[in-house]
């Protein structure tokens, strides 16, 4: 595991994850029982020279239960672009593959308040849809996105993109990244 973020502290997992911001590399804040978001600091570092094969975001409950899982190739990519559709192997999604119609893929997402953020189409708060999403910062304008202390993970909990406003109401407790080396 080289990165751990932990939802509903306040602390931004964008910029935990992209600079080590507010992160620790202790064993103690690894472990799910802390608050505090862990980020190993060397593979991030050298990400482009680390042989890095396959890179795994996974979303935990509250209860350290698996939630969901994406599956990424990380060859030839950096700390940031590995997240994008054109990497992904393997999503609990059935219509999320490349080709598939979307206006988001990426850890930046929109404006840094959306982030790591998979998303269909947008068309008002009342209809936006996708797979992933995290609400980073409270600065987001859809009234639904300030239902939970941030950062809140949400995904769809079908095979496919759902509503935000309506479906997209699974809330995970822990996000975490690991890497596979060649």
């Amino acid at each position: 595991m080289i990165f751990k973020g932990m939802s509903g502290t306040g602390v931004s997992v964008y910029e935990s994850f992209v600079f080590g911001t507010q992160t620790s590399e202790s064993d103690a804040a690894k472990s799910f029982d802390s608050p505090e978001n862990f980020r190993l600091n060397t593979p991030f570092e050298n990400w482009n020279s680390s042989n890095i094969i396959e890179v795994k975001l996974t979303l935990y409950s509250k209860f350290y239960d698996e939630l969901i899982h994406l599956i990424f190739n990380g060859s030839t990519t950096t700390k940031t672009s590995w997240f994008s559709i054109e990497h992904l192997l393997d999503s609990p999604w059935d219509d999320l593959m490349p080709g598939v119609e979307m206006n988001y893929f990426s850890i930046a997402g929109h404006s840094k308040a959306r982030v790591f953020f998979v998303n269909k189409h947008y068309g008002g708060c009342e209809v936006d849809k996708g797979w992933l999403l995290i609400i980073d910062t409270p600065l987001s304008t859809c009234e639904w996105e300030h239902e939970f202390p941030t950062p809140v993970f949400l995904f769809s909990s079908s095979n496919e993109a759902e509503i935000f406003r309506n479906g997209l109401k699974e809330e995970a407790y822990i996000m975490t990244v690991h890497v596979k080396y060649g």
